[in-house]
């Protein structure tokens, strides 16, 4: 017992890199192994999406005034149209009440204008009479001259003098009230002029919309609804406000394919990707696409669950003219291959002191090498360096027996970021 213990005591402070020989009792066929080749690798990641078409026209809801309008019919979401025919019908009753209530506000503000008019000239002509009566006694009273304090007792020459200063006084208030009333019916006016050119606009804009509550298509193509996340698309009876984006018209001559990633998955994710797309309605074709786009952040599909995607697009190679627009897809996005590359399976890889190390067969026993790692799958890992082909690696610690090794890692090997 003794002969055994000394060796290893020394073998566990020389640290982990080291030789590590198999325990007493365990023997070396026990340990599974496999064997370092050099083989194509590849990494892909799928998604799920939706035919887009690459040209479409979008169907808004006119922008003339603010009022919503309602949506009194419209064409179904997929149904085919041609050009020139209706798609969208607006309820016109809640527009014939607009322009009727501008028509109305605008002979208010007509009557309105007329009225201050007339006021105003009233209180200044009500101004230039009193001006005028004023001069008179004015110039009645400088007509009788001056009186002369030799001739007049002093109280009549002092009322002469003061009946001069207020009626000087009164003129001079009379010409300043005018100004004044002049200018206050000018401003009344102008402010019903405002008001005025308010209804004109509300009127102009009904008047606008009452001629744009029929859509018609521009182009032959299909009819598609544009979707509003949790509300949906709309549908006969909603309210849609000005310059609302409701459907879209598209044409089947091209299209691509609007695909989701989940975000844990987008690791290499880049314009340029290769990709192969296959469509639920037709599993027995497969078409080569190419990414085009990646949305810059991710953003849930659905407000209820906190998974992250990024929206991607895909460019579908070769004619894709019939296929409808938003048939449902799967999407295989090559993120990542090389030709050649030492692949090794995860459980291979252990994880030691934040190192990657494997366990590589030397005759009789393992020795515990640094390895650094490139891309992997689930199941498989690139080898970057410190193993070369025709190495035999531990598929479980060798360190352990097996029933140890399945307590420890609940599975007969280990993988990077697992358990030490």
């Amino acid at each position: 017992m003794r002969r055994w213990l000394v060796p290893l005591v020394l073998l566990a402070g020389a640290g982990w890199l080291g030789v590590r020989t198999l325990r007493p009792g365990a023997e070396l066929r026990d340990v599974p192994v496999f064997t370092v080749v050099e083989a194509p690798f590849t990494r892909a990641v799928l998604a799920e999406g939706v035919l887009k078409p690459v040209k479409t026209t979008v169907v808004s809801a006119p922008s003339e005034g603010r009022e919503p309008l309602m949506i009194a019919w419209m064409a179904e979401d997929g149904d085919p149209v041609k050009k020139g025919q209706v798609v969208v019908r607006f309820d016109a009753l809640e527009v014939t009440k607009r322009l009727a209530d501008g028509q109305a506000d605008r002979a208010a503000a007509d009557s309105r204008i007329e009225k201050e008019k007339t006021l105003s000239a009233t209180s200044v002509h009500e101004r230039d009479r009193t001006a005028a009566v004023t001069r008179e006694e004015l110039d009645g009273n400088r007509q009788l001259g001056k009186k002369d304090p030799r001739f007049f007792p002093k109280a009549e020459v002092i009322e002469s003098e003061i009946d001069e200063s207020l009626f000087q006084k009164r003129l001079d208030h009379a010409r300043d009230a005018r100004q004044i009333e002049e200018k206050l019916g000018q401003s009344r006016v102008d402010l019903a002029a405002i008001d005025r050119r308010k209804a004109e606009l509300y009127q102009k804009q009904a008047s606008a919309t009452l001629k744009q509550l029929e859509i018609r298509a521009p182009h032959d193509g299909t009819f598609a609804l544009q979707k509003w996340g949790f509300r949906g698309t709309l549908h006969a009876g909603d309210r849609a406000f000005a310059g609302m984006r409701i459907a879209e018209i598209s044409t089947s001559e091209q299209m691509d394919a609007e695909v989701y990633v989940l975000e844990a998955d987008a690791g290499g994710l880049t314009v340029g990707r290769q990709a192969t797309v296959v469509l639920e309605a037709q599993p027995d074709v497969v078409w080569k696409a190419r990414v085009t786009h990646v949305d810059p952040f991710p953003k849930p599909r659905q407000p209820e669950v906190p998974a992250q995607y990024f929206a991607t697009l895909l460019e579908i190679e070769g004619k894709t003219a019939g296929l409808r627009p938003g048939q449902r897809l799967h999407a295989s996005i090559v993120l990542d291959q090389k030709p050649r590359a030492l692949v090794v399976p995860r459980q291979a890889v252990f994880r030691r002191d934040n190192d990657n190390i494997v366990y590589r067969r030397s005759g009789g026993r393992f020795e515990a090498a640094k390895v650094k790692i490139g891309a992997g799958t689930v199941g498989r890992l690139v080898i970057a360096g410190g193993v070369k082909p025709g190495d035999q690696l531990a598929l479980r610690d060798p360190t352990l027996s097996a029933d140890e090794a399945v307590g420890a890692h609940g599975t007969r090997g280990g993988a990077p970021g697992g358990k030490p």
